[in-house]
């Protein structure tokens, strides 16, 4: 990517090589973010190599200003640093080689698996990763006591494990798929399986199929990522934590500027959060004991933006609202308006996220009365102004 200069700057360009995986639908993203950093005022030329040690080491011998690039492994961190230039490693887990970093917060991402699958009224919970891969135990370990601290327990897969045989797979089913089958088979139902990434997620959706386990009612399936491929190609569509690719593009691109230009940052460790769960069809359903909360619950997901009132949840139930308060926190620990506001919450959040509207039409398409009311709600419930929110996750 080239600016133009100006005839009185006639420096050469910042050379800075990029070693991302090409394949995986958010590292394309985080390109886009690494792109868009660079301003009229600077020049940057990009030089892109495959990620492997190998093609790393090759290109050592040209002249760079400055590296970006995915060394969660040692070997290519090694070959990064023969560069001896400044390094940004786009990596959320352990540290390699002592480069600066800018990734996601594994540890959210579990956080916020487990808040959305307990939202939708799950009692039963499991985890299908890659046990010993430090991503997928900081994402399980996040999950798993965001679930603890609400009184529950979670079941973890281990593909090194053999499973008993509770089900017959299908003919031709490999045997990792096929262990995974028997675990899935043998989960006490209904239950919500969080995935590490979407690759697992979509072959524990394609296992409960085989078995004839209904997803989302007998088991949900949630995933990481948002990658579309294996998103709408699983049946059902899978829901994902969306993370925040581009934003982790940008912000290492530029702490990779102010380490070209010299500077010293204190933070040289940026994990961002994630964005939040696109919801598909993996997780539509709502599971709740009491079916006059689970109607209520329903009404606020489809119709949040809309409603004026409580009253208007409690018509939808067919019962008194004080009737339906008293089932509502003896079922979910919190008031029907406290849920209402949580997902008006979200609600703007997305749009904030995925918009340019202004605040006043963000507070509308959410269901906020005005403005200023919105604003104070959204400091409340999210800790920053929705003018912040934005700012941190947005790229450009």
């Amino acid at each position: 990517m080239r600016h133009p200069q100006t005839p009185s700057d006639r420096a050469r360009p910042r050379w800075v090589l990029l070693s991302v995986p090409l394949v995986f639908s958010s590292a394309r993203e985080t390109i886009l973010g690494i792109f868009n950093y660079p301003g009229p005022d600077q020049d940057w030329d990009f030089f892109m190599v495959e990620d492997s040690a190998d093609a790393i080491r090759r290109a050592a011998r040209w002249r760079m200003d400055g590296v970006i690039g995915a060394f969660g492994r040692s070997d290519l961190a090694r070959a990064a640093g023969a560069f001896r230039v400044p390094v940004v490693n786009l990596h959320g887990g352990n540290t390699f080689g002592g480069f600066a970093q800018v990734g996601t917060d594994n540890g959210a991402i579990g956080e916020a698996a487990a808040r959305y699958l307990l939202d939708l009224g799950f009692e039963r919970f499991a985890f299908v990763g890659l046990p010993g891969d430090d991503f997928s135990d900081t994402r399980e370990a996040g999950f798993r006591a965001a679930l603890s601290a609400a009184g529950h327990a979670v079941v973890s897969y281990d593909r090194r494990r053999a499973y008993p045989r509770v089900r017959r797979p299908p003919p031709h089913t490999p045997q990792l798929q096929a262990n995974l089958c028997q675990f899935l088979a043998g989960l006490p139902r209904p239950a919500a399986v969080f995935c590490s990434d979407d690759l697992r997620a979509f072959e524990a959706a394609k296992s409960c199929r085989h078995l004839g386990i209904a997803v989302p009612d007998e088991i949900a399936v949630l995933g990481v990522n948002d990658d579309d491929i294996r998103c709408q190609g699983s049946a059902p569509p899978l829901s994902s934590v969306r993370l925040p690719n581009r934003k982790v593009g940008h912000e290492a691109a530029r702490l990779l500027d102010r380490l070209m230009r010299g500077e010293r940052p204190r933070e040289r460790r940026i994990l961002l959060p994630p964005e939040g769960v696109v919801a598909r069809q993996s997780t539509d359903v709502l599971h709740c004991a009491d079916p006059v909360v689970a109607a209520a619950l329903r009404k606020i997901r489809e119709e949040a933006a809309a409603l004026r009132s409580v009253n208007e949840v409690a018509r939808a139930a067919a019962v008194s609202r004080r009737a339906l308060e008293r089932r509502f926190r003896a079922a979910l620990g919190r008031t029907v308006l406290q849920e209402l506001m949580r997902r008006r919450i979200e609600l703007a959040q997305e749009r904030l996220r995925r918009t340019d509207w202004p605040m006043e039409r963000v507070a509308e398409a959410a269901g906020f009365s005005s403005g200023v009311y919105f604003s104070h709600s959204f400091r409340r419930a999210v800790g920053r102004t929705p003018r912040e929110y934005r700012r941190q996750f947005r790229w450009a």
